[in-house]
């Protein structure tokens, strides 16, 4: 039953209306972890946990309560990729139509696994026409005295139903003399069937080694990749954040940014991007002196710098600890922006979530002067209720070495 707060809670805190006083406990105990969340028609929420090597489905109405109809049994849908072999969740998209699709991976070894995507019809249930879609391997097969390692994949899903699903690999010898590391970018039709036409596309930010953490689209088409690049100096690794920017065909859109690329100038690794309206914002995590900033930057849709965003310059925002992992950016409809992720202390894994203005500013009206350090646990995913405004993530509360608990977190906005 949704319980209801008696007095407003401010921007920031735990929504008390939403769920139980802000908390969708998840059935299972500590067996499961809330991998995504996604909102769906009528402002539902559905939310995908990991466990026991199956995705398991479920949808809650829009403030939180279960909704049973959805699903295969009991408001549960459970699914594999493959029969009997590990499926884990990576990111859930919801069509204009409000059918689902799936990313995740499958596959028995935890860092060799095999991009797959799946549909589900609105109510929950397997969307018997698109099947399923399972990748090959990158590289195959593995030359010998070397080891594959592939990424979590992501994609966005457009209005006519097309999919961009970015993936990559990491292919290193045992001796340390070799290593490629290789963004790659698809896109599927609405029924989906691979794009030919685009095929196949390698991304390496300004030709260096690159990992893919996020994949959006411009209004005008234009779809935008954001991840990492490692250019090695002096034997020792240099990662940077870093955009490339493609036109609908896929080919390399040389006036954005720099001959079509732009990466930070300062050593930052992890984030997330969203394209708001012409703008593409994205969060970064940066070690300075030894303690983990996060930050955050705002670009113009050619890739240049928004002065109207903290006059141009990054956002960077003290944690007061040694990492920091950005896992979510959403902007609201005032055009504040919502980083989540959690820090790292030694043997503390915490959540956080705070706000920045639209022009750049930590909101030090929300939560305790603009971050709220929540509990112990880890946070995967979030969003932002369109027509509530509610701030929601998905994450998994407890102790580091310990039982988590999976589940969905509504906020106040």
């Amino acid at each position: 039953m949704t319980a209801r707060a008696d007095t407003p809670k401010k921007a920031g805190e735990l929504d008390e209306s939403f769920a139980e006083m802000g908390l969708i406990n998840i059935p299972g105990g500590s067996h499961g972890s809330t991998r995504c969340v996604v909102e769906h028609s009528q402002g539902k929420l559905v939310y995908v946990v990991y466990q026991g090597r199956f995705c398991w489905l479920r949808r809650a109405m829009a403030d939180g309560s279960p909704d049973p109809e959805f699903g295969e049994k009991e408001g549960v849908t459970k699914w594999q990729f493959e029969a009997n072999t590990d499926a884990r969740p990576t990111q859930l998209l919801a069509q204009a139509d409000g059918k689902l699709l799936l990313i995740g991976s499958t596959g028995s070894d935890p860092f060799m696994r095999r991009v797959a995507v799946t549909r589900f019809n609105e109510n929950g249930t397997p969307d018997l026409i698109f099947g399923k879609k399972i990748l090959p391997f990158p590289v195959d097969p593995v030359p010998p005295d070397h080891a594959l390692t592939t990424p979590a994949p992501v994609g966005y899903i457009s209005a006519d139903g097309q999919l961009l699903l970015a993936s990559g690999y990491l292919l290193s010898s045992f001796d340390g003399s070799f290593l490629e590391e290789v963004g790659l970018l698809h896109r599927f039709d609405a029924s989906g069937k691979p794009d030919l036409d685009f095929g196949t596309r390698e991304v390496r930010f300004n030709g260096d080694n690159s990992k893919i953490q996020s994949v959006d689209v411009l209004p005008d088409n234009r779809i935008v990749v954001f991840g990492s690049l490692d250019r090695v100096d002096q034997g020792q690794s240099n990662p940077r954040s870093a955009l490339a920017c493609y036109t609908p065909k896929g080919e390399l859109d040389r006036a954005f940014a720099t001959d079509g690329y732009w990466e930070a100038d300062d050593y930052s690794r992890h984030g997330q991007m969203q394209v708001h309206e012409d703008k593409v914002i994205f969060s970064s995590s940066r070690t300075i002196g030894g303690v983990g900033y996060l930050a955050v930057n705002r670009l113009l849709a050619d890739g240049s710098v928004d002065f109207s965003f903290n006059s141009g310059k990054t956002v960077l925002i003290n944690l007061d600890v040694p990492s920091v992992f950005p896992m979510s950016i959403a902007v609201q409809s005032d055009r504040k922006i919502v980083v989540a992720g959690y820090t790292f202390n030694g043997d503390q894994q915490t959540l956080f979530w705070l706000r920045v203005s639209e022009a750049g500013v930590l909101d030090k009206d929300f939560a305790e002067q603009g971050i709220s350090r929540h509990a112990e646990g880890y946070l995967s995913d979030g969003i932002v209720q369109r027509e509530s405004g509610r701030i929601i993530f998905a994450a998994d509360l407890g102790p580091y070495i310990g039982e988590k608990h999976p589940k969905v977190i509504g906020v106040q906005s």
